[in-house]
């Protein structure tokens, strides 16, 4: 009996293992439940000079899985008329770009190569996926090649794309229904290799049933492989060259076989925002949070005015008002003096700026303010 259980202790660690997943640094990580509500992944650990963040899905929840979500890797340089008249990397937390600020007056090569975004060459951004990669690099160079009077109606049909909150649930909605099928079967697999296995080991001895345990996991793993492809056709059926990795995982490793679902959610929402997501999935005060996060390091980190007032409006059709999240936080301490209107830190110096948020120049809390209002 002993045996037994520490066989299978090394077997759920083994699994575990695999419930260890990687995300790029500033991507915002949601874990969802068979119910399509989830949470923010909060805690991670950074490896490499890349600065990849490490986290671990619950092994004893099968059923959660991972959507990544990334916003543009840019922000919009809006000219004095207000047409856009370049784009900004650096202003943007999840770019690689030592390029800085591209303008249109000059025409600029934009292309894609797996995952990594290039400007004339130089790489300038790296996303999740190569699909992402591609449609942003013609959105770039139809963005320049434009006159002004047109960039709008292509600004307006990318940017509504991403925060078309109806479509983005009706993709959730398809997503269940393909993948019905397919948790059934892997969570029935789970069950099969850390409860019938062992339980039936102890029972009639492994001698006695390891050719119909084998042939019973050939069958599970095969069964899902033909689940995963039956879903992924119906989820990317514009994808052209299929990425053989998860299929080689999933044959390989029954382990594998029980997170097939997370291959396919990953990219699941590749096209939409992380604001329109969370929207989606979290819970209102959860969201709440999170958008008021987002939108103030838009507004005092990129500054990029076209995608705040996008968000603006997008919070006003939740019912939220933009303002009230902006609001300077209540002192938490009566020697605070100002605050980092992107991370709302508290300092009890009356002027400086805030190192973790990239030198945003403090604030003053509203207590200070009445005090110098009384004294003039």
């Amino acid at each position: 009996m002993t045996e037994l259980f520490s066989l299978f202790a090394v077997l759920f660690v083994v699994y575990a293992v695999q419930c260890i997943s990687a995300a790029p640094p500033h991507s915002v990580v949601f874990l969802i439940d068979s119910r399509l509500r989830g949470r923010l992944v909060r805690h991670s650990w950074p490896i490499g000079p890349s600065q990849a963040r490490l986290f671990l899905v619950n092994p004893f929840l099968p059923f959660l899985t991972v959507v990544y979500a990334d916003g543009l890797p840019f922000s919009f340089l809006v000219g004095p008329k207000g047409e856009v008249s370049g784009v900004d990397f650096t202003a943007c937390a999840n770019s690689r770009s030592m390029v800085g600020r591209v303008a249109f007056d000059l025409h600029h090569r934009f292309a894609s190569k797996a995952k990594k975004l290039f400007l004339d060459d130089s790489l300038i951004a790296t996303l999740h996926s190569q699909r992402t990669a591609a449609e942003l690099a013609v959105f770039l160079d139809q963005l320049q090649a434009l006159r002004p009077s047109k960039q709008q109606a292509l600004l307006d049909r990318e940017l509504h794309r991403r925060f078309a909150l109806d479509t983005l649930k009706e993709r959730l909605q398809l997503f269940s229904k393909c993948t019905e099928l397919l948790n059934f079967i892997r969570i029935s697999l789970y069950a099969f290799i850390f409860l019938v296995v062992p339980v039936g080991i102890y029972i009639l001895g492994l001698q006695r049933i390891w050719l119909s345990l084998l042939l019973t996991l050939v069958f599970y793993v095969f069964l899902i492989l033909w689940a995963f492809r039956r879903a992924e056709r119906r989820l990317y059926p514009r994808r052209q060259d299929r990425d053989l990795q998860p299929l080689l995982a999933i044959t390989l490793s029954p382990f594998a076989a029980i997170r097939a679902i997370d291959f396919l959610a990953a990219d699941l929402l590749e096209n939409f925002h992380p604001i329109a997501i969370a929207c989606a999935f979290l819970r209102a005060e959860d969201f709440l949070q999170f958008a008021g996060r987002e939108l103030r390091r838009i507004k005092f980190t990129t500054h990029d005015t076209l995608l705040e007032n996008v968000i603006r409006k997008f919070l006003l059709v939740q019912k939220i008002d933009p303002e009230s999240l902006l609001k300077p936080p209540a002192p938490s301490d009566p020697y605070s003096r100002t605050y980092c209107p992107v991370c709302l830190t508290q300092y009890v110096i009356e002027e400086g700026a805030c190192n973790d948020c990239g030198g945003v120049p403090l604030k003053l809390l509203c207590s200070l303010r009445g005090e110098r209002r009384s004294k003039r």
